[in-house]
């Protein structure tokens, strides 16, 4: 046998609820746990390179190195270069190393460069100072001295 349909219940009225009040209670749980979360993981970690960032004057001193992750230029002129340099030049001093043997190499040449220009005797006449010229041009390059023309005119008187 069909059986008789439920009665319709009667609908209950709720009360109006606010808009602002009514979102406050549906997305309130949900708002106050992100909060929580994100300061719970502020606190907890510590803070990184990142958030601490450098103030450097101008003219001071880098107490490290300092490595760009990027080329880039610096563009000053010249004349800034130039005097920039000639500071920092006159700011280095000289560096010499002394080595014995450069020392004994260079005199053993010079004692060979002038046992070889002793050996070239020029005459009086003028074409053999021409040829005493050129054979001490000759020796003195065997010692790689270059000598010109009038230099080794000159030692051969």
């Amino acid at each position: 046998m069909p059986q008789a349909a439920d009665p319709p219940q009667p609908v209950r009225e709720q009360a109006p609820v606010s808009s602002v009040r009514g979102a406050a209670v549906r997305h309130g749980p949900g708002v106050l746990l992100a909060a929580i979360l994100a300061l719970a993981t502020v606190l907890l970690l510590p803070p990184g390179e990142g958030l601490r960032t450098p103030v450097f004057e101008v003219g001071a001193v880098a107490d490290a190195t300092v490595i760009a992750p990027f080329g880039f230029r610096v563009p000053r002129p010249e004349a800034e270069v130039a005097r920039e340099r000639e500071r920092l030049r006159g700011a280095v001093p000289p560096l010499f190393v002394f080595d014995s043997t450069a020392l004994d190499a260079v005199r053993t040449s010079i004692v060979g460069l002038a046992r070889a220009l002793d050996s070239v005797r020029p005459a009086d006449s003028e074409p053999s100072r021409d040829s005493a010229a050129a054979a001490i041009r000759e020796r003195a390059a065997a010692f790689q001295v270059a000598l010109n023309l009038a230099e080794a005119e000159w030692l051969s008187f």
